[in-house]
């Protein structure tokens, strides 16, 4: 059975490559659902539903397991650090899990005294990282950075502008020890955001999520090309692959939800 990446827009991909990297003969699905309204201004029922009917949908294709590749639709679930969790649909259930609750997990681990997070809106209201961190002892600072995500998205990761966006979000966060990028977009951007935090730690909650895949998720070798799919704009969206991500989607089939 195949494994599905979803996102909003681009960002799963950043999680894409290091799968791809890591199983290059197992095919995935890898949805985008630019099409609908940005999940981080949907109602938590709204974003639980939605996220629903995709994986009823991904069904159709042999989806075994679901990656949320998403914070703000990760921040939509309960967070299980040790498991992932179950949706399910009409046509049956699957396994899925966000990625925050895998990089909480990784949290554990650190020896840092002092964590910041960057994220859009809905995840860093939602709190959960700041819950979570604190729990565990960190001094924990949050910015909301939802300009990020959008121009990240439109293929821009370096542009002047870019760099001042940067410069009123960042600065409350020098001198943190590690920063999460709370947005699959971010790691896109990478080297800019270090640039303004250079003696900090940068968490990628792909990378993270990765980790934790293993333990959760058995790859098998198919005869089969990876599917793109979007509600979206295709051409946008392999135009913004290859500017944010350096992916080169070979095609990208539009699809209606249903």
């Amino acid at each position: 059975m195949k494994l599905a990446i979803l996102d909003w827009g681009i960002g799963g991909l950043g999680f894409y490559s290091l799968f791809k990297k890591a199983y290059p003969e197992t095919p995935t699905v890898y949805w985008s659902d630019s099409g609908f309204t940005p999940y981080g201004l949907v109602s938590r029922p709204q974003l639980q539903s939605r996220i629903k009917k995709i994986a009823q949908n991904l069904r159709k294709c042999d989806v075994s397991f679901l990656v949320i590749a998403c914070n703000a639709a990760s921040s939509a679930f309960a967070q299980n650090l040790e498991t992932p969790f179950s949706i399910t649909t009409p046509r049956g259930s699957l396994h899925a899990t966000g990625v925050i609750a895998p990089t909480l997990h990784s949290c554990r681990q650190l020896t840092f005294k002092t964590i910041g997070v960057i994220g859009g809106r809905r995840t860093i209201l939602s709190g959960i990282y700041r819950r979570e961190l604190s729990a565990a002892g960190y001094l924990v600072r949050q910015r909301i950075a939802q300009p990020l995500s959008a121009k990240i998205e439109a293929g821009d990761i370096d542009s002047a502008q870019f760099h001042q966006d940067l410069l009123k979000i960042l600065p409350p966060l020098r001198g943190m020890d590690a920063v999460i990028m709370g947005c699959t977009h971010y790691p896109a951007a990478e080297s800019a955001i270090s640039h303004h935090l250079p003696q900090t730690h940068l968490i990628d909650s792909a990378k993270e999520t990765m980790k934790r895949l293993k333990h959760w998720y058995t790859p098998h070798s198919m005869a089969e090309s990876d599917l793109f799919l979007t509600t979206g704009d295709p051409v946008n969206m392999r135009f913004s692959a290859a500017a944010a991500f350096n992916v080169d989607l070979p095609h990208v089939d539009q699809v209606c939800l249903t």
